[in-house]
């Protein structure tokens, strides 16, 4: 365990990722990201109002888990660059979602209010925030605050919804905000997307295509930045991989070699660690560790 280690090595960052805990009535549970995801409450909040609650369409807790797991230990490396000694770095799935929830679980916290089901908007903001559909595709519309609401309404379609009553100010836009939202999808149904994004760039509406992967990855930006890597792999082949979001400027990084098949580079790292041939086959043998074979 960490202080076993730590005794061994006070320099050492041991890192401790479990589903809720190291301790506690769920430490034997498994942590899984379905599981992780419908405790948090993420599940409960996402959805239509008259629709069952609603998951998050990729993996998000394990990969806040481990994005969290990852700056725990770069605090605790930094930390040991200043005061030359390790620690031990817990980090759970389900804190780790809760932290990412921070602002509307904060309002909760101090107020009672649990966060209602709001479609493509937000329960904290009035509309238009939310995805809204155009002739062809979809496209989201952010104009949600005193300040932007004005830039959208420059538009001819909106226009006159400005100085409505019912949507003049970002109160009476919460309170309307069933009557505001089918009033703008009956324009927006209008004009294309494209169209759209074009018209209202002119007034510096906060607008964005909503994307597929396919238009995702076509995006001349996305193309540009360079986020996707190449590798061989020696079953596969070529693939194509999602790269290194963070830029060194003196340091950058690479994806430089393919995910590793099971037991790939066992005898590799043991070497390393001191291990010589013979013991590594004993290992083996015994069914200590795996070995991938040629």
């Amino acid at each position: 365990d960490a202080g076993r280690l730590l005794a061994l090595n006070p320099r050492l960052i041991y890192c401790s990722l479990s589903g809720y805990g190291q301790s506690g009535p769920l430490v034997d549970w498994p942590g899984q990201d379905l599981l992780i995801q419908a405790m948090s409450g993420i599940v409960a909040m996402t959805g239509w109002e008259d629709g069952p609650p609603t998951t998050v369409g990729t993996y998000l807790a394990d990969m806040t888990g481990a994005l969290t797991a990852a700056y725990g230990i770069m605090t605790a490396l930094c930390a040991r660059g200043r005061h030359g000694i390790g620690q031990e770095v817990e980090v759970n799935l389900l804190d780790s979602m809760i932290n990412l929830q921070a602002m509307d679980a904060t309002v909760y916290l101090n107020s009672g209010d649990v966060p209602p089901k709001s479609g493509s908007g937000h329960w904290l903001l009035p509309p238009p925030y939310s995805v809204f559909h155009t002739r062809n595709k979809d496209m989201v519309v952010n104009a949600h605050s005193d300040a932007w609401w004005p830039r959208l309404c420059k538009a001819e379609e909106f226009a006159h919804l400005e100085h409505d009553p019912r949507f003049a100010t970002r109160e009476a836009r919460m309170d309307n905000r069933a009557e505001l939202i089918a009033l703008l999808q009956e324009m927006f149904v209008t004009r294309t997307r494209e169209e759209w994004l074009g018209y209202l760039g002119q007034f510096d509406v906060l607008c964005a295509p909503v994307y597929d992967y396919a238009e995702l990855f076509a995006d001349p930006q996305v193309q540009h930045n360079g986020i996707v890597a190449e590798q061989h792999h020696p079953v596969v082949g070529p693939v194509k991989v999602v790269g290194i979001p963070v830029k060194l400027s003196s340091t950058p990084g690479e994806v430089g070699t393919p995910a590793p098949q099971l037991g790939e580079h066992t005898s590799e790292i043991l070497r390393e660690l001191g291990y010589d041939d013979a013991h590594i086959d004993r290992l083996h043998q015994d069914a200590v560790v795996g070995i991938l074979r040629s």
